[in-house]
């Protein structure tokens, strides 16, 4: 192509001199060299993309890929930007919903894929997470709080807190009709060691050592 290192297109013929016959090699080739140009890729420095496909296109201008549809999650060649698919789409989180979601590349040559459901089927607005660095792994359902995917935070309910905890005391429900109780383990055997309620408007201390058990009013 007649076009220099910097892309930059350069006449392929010498100009015809005023007045004279075009010699035919001259006039097919400039016809056949513009035909080339207009069917070829035009790089970037001429107003084009330098590529002949859209994949080509976004990967020389940098940009990213608009919805993107998937059919398979395991196969698709993802491409960072945005995606969808319909339901049935293999591999995907639950086959009766939509998704929709975005990609994400990471410097060690990773790949991370966000989706979320969007349809009237149970399970519209779950969050989900999946990543391959060489292999895919499963997809991880993804919570709306950041405390509730932080191991360092104890969720409200559903949840199992390890270790010792310190406290000077311990607030419950003025509601003296609410119910509340604690139970108390050794740490080392794991045995009861006591437990600790409120029913009505009495207090209930009981000793799983000893056995006894204590009332008060609070």
């Amino acid at each position: 192509m007649p076009r220099d290192g910097s892309g930059n297109y350069t006449l392929p013929y010498p100009a015809v001199v005023d007045g004279t016959t075009i010699e035919s090699a001259v006039h097919n080739g400039t016809m056949s060299d513009i035909a080339l140009q207009l069917n070829g890729p035009v790089p970037i420095i001429a107003g084009g993309t330098g590529a002949n496909n859209a994949a080509g296109a976004r990967a020389n201008m940098g940009a990213e890929v608009s919805a993107q549809q998937v059919t398979n999650y395991d196969s698709h060649v993802f491409e960072v930007g945005s995606f969808w698919s319909a339901p049935g789409a293999t591999a995907a989180p639950e086959a009766v919903q939509y998704y929709s979601g975005v990609v994400h590349w990471l410097n060690s040559g990773g790949i991370i894929i966000e989706a979320t459901a969007y349809s009237a089927a149970a399970g519209t607005g779950k969050k989900y997470r999946r990543e391959k660095f060489g292999t895919w792994s499963a997809w991880v359902e993804q919570s709306n709080s950041v405390a509730d995917l932080d191991a360092r935070y104890v969720n409200l309910t559903g949840d199992t807190m390890t270790g010792a905890l310190t406290t000077t005391s311990v607030n419950v429900s003025s509601d003296a009709s609410a119910v509340q109780q604690f139970s108390f383990y050794d740490t080392g055997t794991g045995a009861s060691r006591g437990s600790w309620g409120r029913a009505q408007a009495l207090e209930v201390l009981t000793c799983s050592v000893c056995g006894r058990r204590g009332l008060a009013y609070p």
